[in-house]
């Protein structure tokens, strides 16, 4: 469903963020298969980023299946990808399912980078702040002019106070927002509430 929302053209440059064992990297490619894109053109349109070695080689091989090389998969910490990329890494689509790990278990050489990529974007991340955040805050900043962002978030967006700040910046980034909720867990295994932002 994120993919189909987000993905409507077929030369859109997508990004992954914390792309994981490859889910959304799947689903975007065969979206573009699904929007006329050869497998021979598919190579640049997606990339993918995740610090978790294994988790990496997973999306590889998913992607690979599809044809594309492993530069499309970076096995990284996002926020030093975007810090080191000098204004270059801009996207069209940005998709995923970020980490929700607490601030205290957000490892200090990653959250450094990330809080102060916040920082230099007038935001003011604490020690309440879930890292969930900074991925959403900063993926968007990435954005191309017409960009549009589909992610799995937390449902404590709309009500934790550390969010609240979080919440004035989508609002005043993005011209129209849609959120949808559901009237259950959507995940049988994670006892966390979740909506999807669009």
């Amino acid at each position: 469903f994120i993919c189909k929302w987000a993905i409507t053209r077929s030369t859109q440059k997508v990004l992954e963020p914390s792309c994981g064992d490859g889910n959304f990297i799947e689903s975007a490619i065969r979206r573009f298969q699904a929007l006329g894109v050869p497998k021979n053109k598919l190579f640049g349109l997606i990339k993918g980023i995740e610090l978790i070695e294994d988790e990496a080689e997973k999306s590889k091989g998913r992607a690979a299946k599809y044809g594309l090389n492993s530069t499309t998969i970076l096995n990284a910490d996002f926020f030093d990808y975007i810090s080191n990329a000098n204004g270059e890494a801009h996207f069209d689509v940005v998709i995923g399912n970020p980490p929700f790990i607490r601030y205290q278990n957000f490892p200090e050489e990653h959250r450094q980078v990330a809080f102060k990529m916040m920082q230099e974007m007038n935001l003011h991340p604490n020690k309440l702040t879930n890292i969930w955040v900074p991925f959403l805050v900063i993926s968007a900043s990435k954005l191309n002019r017409f960009g549009k962002l589909a992610m799995v978030i937390p449902a404590e967006l709309f009500q934790v106070k550390y969010a609240a700040e979080t919440r004035v910046f989508l609002s005043k980034f993005f011209s129209r927002i849609t959120i949808v909720t559901f009237k259950k867990l959507v995940f049988a295994d994670i006892q966390q509430e979740i909506v999807l932002l669009l």
